[in-house]
């Protein structure tokens, strides 16, 4: 149970907030485009090429698997919740980023890279579900 509530709780204020939901919405509006072509995106199909060409192993897979925990992480980001649990995958991602498709021009990666290991030092913010969950009783009992 101290996991959990290590997990969402946080103390920090509203920059964190900010910071937060502008990375959540870019990395929803990414995992959108792969998914379902919104926002300009190519759809899945389109990644799965780009993948292979980058040659990320089982490119079909990892597209899923990259375009889904954009979308959904992306939403939990935007929302505060389990902030610190959902930026980790995004670390990994922006790393494999930065290694393969972004290697001459790794600037945009590297900030959602730092962003996200912020977010998971500081946790949602003042405006957040995690800060929500953490004023339960369930979760004070954890201290």
């Amino acid at each position: 149970m101290k996991l959990i509530y290590k997990i969402i709780f946080t103390q920090t204020g509203f920059g964190v907030s900010l910071m937060r939901i502008v990375v959540g919405g870019i990395f929803f509006k990414a995992g959108a485009g792969k998914l379902f072509g919104w926002f300009g995106g190519y759809g899945l199909d389109a990644v799965f090429t780009y993948f292979q060409n980058l040659g990320i192993p089982f490119p079909v897979f990892n597209g899923y698997l990259v375009a889904i925990t954009e979308f959904a992480g992306g939403l939990a980001l935007i929302l505060g919740f389990a902030t610190r649990l959902t930026a980790f995958p995004f670390c990994i991602i922006m790393l494999i980023a930065i290694i393969t498709a972004d290697k001459d021009d790794p600037y945009y990666p590297l900030v959602l890279l730092m962003s996200s290991i912020a977010l998971i030092d500081a946790g949602g913010g003042l405006f957040s579900l995690d800060k929500l969950l953490s004023r339960f009783k369930i979760f004070k009992k954890c201290l």
